[in-house]
């Protein structure tokens, strides 16, 4: 979620590496975030991710913080002990959902009724409704579109 912290694993304990790097991808393209050399002293990490990003040496991760939904997207380690090795990893960011809004018609007892609910801001990929602290089975409750269930 939008500002919270992610680990994106390097390839593992690798004893003796040379050089480590990691790149973001964009179609085409790439963008490097920084390149460290064993035995070197701190790598420099690059704009956007100087000040908000950690890397770990020992196993070759990096440690993203405050993250945005613009780092969305694939990131590449390469690490070169020899021979490289390369591991792709896709990120995906999401806005926090907002807190549900709820709202229904007039609800009679022992009759069908409505119960509807949105969210101002996020994506729902699921919905759970319950009745009395417990699910509701699926035959009594449907989700009618993206925005209401």
């Amino acid at each position: 979620a939008v500002g919270s912290s992610v680990l994106l694993p390097g390839p593992g304990n690798v004893t003796r590496v040379c050089s480590t790097r990691w790149e973001y991808l964009n179609g085409t393209s790439s963008r490097t975030i920084l390149q460290h050399y064993g035995g070197a002293h701190k790598p420099t990490l690059r704009a956007p991710y100087a000040g908000r990003a950690v890397f770990h040496p020992s196993d070759g991760s990096l440690l993203l913080e405050d993250v945005r939904e613009s780092d969305s997207g694939t990131y590449k380690v390469t690490i070169d002990a020899g021979e490289r090795e390369s591991l792709k990893i896709l990120l995906e960011v999401l806005k926090p959902v907002s807190r549900p809004r709820l709202w229904s018609g007039a609800l009679v007892a022992r009759a069908t009724g409505e119960v509807l609910c949105d969210v101002a801001e996020g994506r729902v990929d699921a919905v759970a409704w319950k009745k009395d602290g417990q699910p509701l089975p699926a035959d009594r409750s449907s989700r009618r579109s993206n925005s209401l269930s």
